[in-house]
């Protein structure tokens, strides 16, 4: 099969070791096309995904995702700090273990990119993904 024919890949390494060992890879690669502003970019977000549960309480599932491009294949790296139903009480306690999780992903994705020198250069865009089962859109609190 060549690689015209072979498709994409979506690759989920097990640790974020493996995640910055890629990412050191694909700076190092000359064969991958360096080509556009999100082939160069790792992206950092927090994830939060809501909806009710059969009791009327939220269930919320709040993860932080970090993911980039290497070649035709997307790389992404998943950590998941809550997926539970969430009182009020505890939602401020779960977004800073949230938060928590983003910023040292993130100083370690920055820590890596800082590393791979003028040749391997890639942008850190970062942001907040919000998905509410909500249809008027409306945005739920964090």
């Amino acid at each position: 099969m060549t690689d015209e024919k072979r498709g994409a890949f979506e690759l989920e390494p097990a640790t974020l070791e493996e995640f910055l060992e890629i990412l050191a890879l694909r700076g190092l690669g000359d064969g991958l096309p360096p080509e556009g502003a999100l082939r160069r970019a790792v992206c950092v977000t927090r994830l939060f995904d809501r909806h009710s549960s059969q009791y009327g309480f939220p269930v919320v599932r709040r993860y932080v995702l970090v993911a980039f491009a290497y070649g035709e294949d997307l790389v992404t790296y998943r950590e998941s700090t809550s997926h539970q139903m969430e009182m009020p009480e505890e939602a401020k306690k779960l977004a800073a273990r949230q938060d928590e999780a983003y910023e040292r992903l993130r100083g370690a994705v920055l820590a890596k990119a800082g590393g791979l020198g003028r040749r391997g250069e890639v942008r850190v865009l970062e942001g907040f993904l919000h998905h509410s089962a909500d249809p008027r859109g409306r945005r739920e609190g964090r």
